[in-house]
């Protein structure tokens, strides 16, 4: 593994290299290539790669199970986790069964036939599952039956919950009234999982999904002294969608972006030691809010994902999930790794 991460920085070097050149110049770029094996950096846990997917995604993702060639791609990549979260599992997606009506609120139901399809795709393709319940319509008694299904289908393919999206986010998006805080959080999750424990004890819980290493100071020291997760998460996008000026294809190349997210993983991983809680970076990609066409979709942020999933390595974080949509193709098109 350590011989693949030099041999992506080389390749990382070599890109970058050519994407830089003046017009007309030849495109010839030598780089050399040399591996220190005396002094190995951190091992790359065995399940570091991932997937992140909006929880309104689950069935159409389940499906391909199916059909297609899905868990035959994902099961070419080795070990690694799909991630069912985002916004939809907080304001558009609710757990349905036959004592759990879907709300008005809901445009999007879960179900367990649902979740019997995704155990079928975790079992062909040998990746876990983190399933994200939502909070923001707080209904702890619906989470229980739903973490109590995904127990029953999934089985030891669930690698755990987390409790919400971003609820760091949830005054500014109107989902709670000001003041929100950490604490107030932490207490709506100890209810969920009260809840949860009755019914279905022993799922491993992870969180608390921030919206990035800034709030993750106090909600992710939070989480880690009031629920002891058994992961910590937090997401990391360089680029926003409501940026101005509008994101380009040289902002997300530059020294400056670079720098930025070794900052945010240097404070994301700061926490996790002290807490001894191992963190994964459970969303990620090149632009927020699903990518921007021009910018997402190119050769540019593909160059851009293998950098930062070798620097991610070498920071020690446990994993990294791209975030994806399988119904957007002017996003991440060719950005998912």
């Amino acid at each position: 593994m350590g011989v693949a991460i030099g041999l992506a920085i080389a390749v990382v070097l070599a890109l970058h290299l050519f994407e830089g050149r003046p017009k007309g110049q030849s495109a010839s770029v030598q780089v050399s290539v040399s591996i220190d094996v005396r002094h190995p950096g951190a091992r790359v846990p065995r399940e570091f790669l991932g997937l992140s997917f909006e929880l309104a995604s689950l069935p159409q993702i389940a499906r391909y199970a199916g059909s297609g060639d899905f868990a035959t791609l994902l099961r070419s990549l080795g070990a690694g986790v799909l991630r069912f979260g985002g916004a939809s599992a907080d304001t558009r997606v609710a757990w349905t069964d036959v004592a759990t009506p879907r709300p008005a609120w809901a445009s999007f139901a879960l179900k367990a036939g649902d979740l019997r399809h995704l155990r079928k795709l975790a079992s062909e393709s040998g990746w876990q599952i983190l399933l994200t319940i939502g909070l923001a319509h707080y209904d702890p008694r619906a989470a229980a039956r739903e973490a109590a299904a995904a127990k029953m289908a999934l089985g030891g393919w669930l690698a755990g919950i987390e409790i919400g999206n971003e609820p760091d986010s949830y005054a500014r998006h109107n989902l709670r009234t000001a003041p929100w805080t950490p604490a107030r959080y932490n207490a709506e999750v100890s209810s969920y999982r009260r809840a949860i424990a009755r019914v279905a004890p022993g799922i491993p819980l992870a969180g608390p999904g921030v919206s990035g290493s800034a709030a993750f100071k106090r909600w992710g020291a939070a989480e880690a002294t009031a629920q002891r997760p058994a992961l910590l998460t937090g997401h990391h996008y360089p680029l926003g969608c409501r940026q101005v000026p509008a994101p380009t294809i040289a902002r997300l190349l530059s020294a400056q972006i670079r720098r930025a997210q070794d900052a945010s993983l240097r404070r994301y991983l700061s926490l996790s030691r002290a807490s001894a809680t191992a963190f994964r970076l459970d969303e990620t990609n090149s632009v927020s809010c699903g990518g921007q066409p021009g910018v997402s979709n190119t050769f540019a942020s593909a160059l851009w994902a293998v950098d930062y999933i070798a620097r991610a390595m070498l920071s020690g974080v446990a994993g990294v999930n791209f975030q994806g949509n399988p119904a957007n193709c002017r996003g991440y098109t060719r950005a998912e790794v």
